[in-house]
């Protein structure tokens, strides 16, 4: 979509924090607190979108700014303490169950990967959207809604960190202030990677898996090595710079 989202680390923070607070209040049932929890990752969807497209400003600052919101609202949320007290055993053991051997954080990466791959590859709606980030101006002269390209990208990006954040909370077995804090330079390392593999130059999901699977297995190799976390952040920092690197040298750099 040619666009950042900066506000996905703290949303994921957000979303594991309100889905615990749901569960450890009145008796919810966990189907109904996981959509009320992804309904809020709409709301801060179209909440970047307003701020993109009807107040102008640049989708760096707009969700540098939610993203410094988010972080005070679920401080205050949360009384600035992990939420865990009250949680039923049925949402975390989201984290444990098997699905043919397979974890179901798995099983939900893997269908989540395979409805954005649906939907951008096999939709018109999707083909607009890459269309408006491949060149805004040509995409509008054209008669594409680019302000509603842009606020369906933002609104599938605040789902896809909500739920981040309910998988994660679930594997922790609690809302963890800062929990998700670790994964902004993260996300943007796996997509930049992925843009400098296989169709250097443009961001695809396929290629963002391969930078997911690359980063987890430097991030496992490194816990089972006990390499200190300071080093993993500096190791992240490198591979995106590598990857920005790279994708430069291939003459078509993503625009971002």
């Amino acid at each position: 979509m040619g666009q950042f989202d900066l506000s996905i680390g703290a949303a994921t923070t957000m979303g594991g924090i309100l889905v615990t607070k749901i569960l450890a209040g009145p008796q919810w049932p966990i189907p109904l607190a996981i959509a009320v929890t992804i309904g809020g990752g709409v709301v801060l969807g179209l909440i970047n979108a307003f701020v993109v497209n009807r107040l102008r400003v640049t989708a760096f600052i707009a969700t540098l700014g939610t993203m410094s919101i988010l972080t005070g609202v679920y401080h205050w949320y949360s009384n600035d303490s992990t939420v865990y007290y009250g949680i039923p055993p049925a949402f975390t053991d989201i984290a444990t169950t098997r699905v043919v051997g397979v974890p179901m954080p798995v099983v939900i990466m893997v269908a989540t990967l395979i409805l954005l791959w649906v939907f951008l590859e096999r939709t018109q709606t999707g083909r607009h959207i890459k269309a408006t980030g491949g060149n805004y101006q040509a995409a509008r002269l054209s008669g594409i809604r680019v302000g509603r390209m842009i606020a369906i990208g933002f609104v599938v990006s605040g789902i896809c960190a909500f739920l981040a954040g309910i998988v994660l909370a679930s594997q922790l077995g609690a809302g963890q202030l800062n929990a998700g804090e670790g994964f902004l330079l993260n996300s943007f390392a796996a997509a930049f990677i992925g843009a400098a593999v296989l169709k250097p130059g443009q961001f695809h999901i396929v290629g963002t898996l391969v930078g997911v699977l690359l980063l987890g297995v430097l991030v496992n190799g490194f816990l089972l090595l006990n390499v200190d976390s300071s080093f993993q952040y500096m190791v992240s920092g490198a591979v995106l710079i590598v990857a920005l690197a790279i994708s430069g040298i291939s003459g078509r750099h993503p625009r971002a």
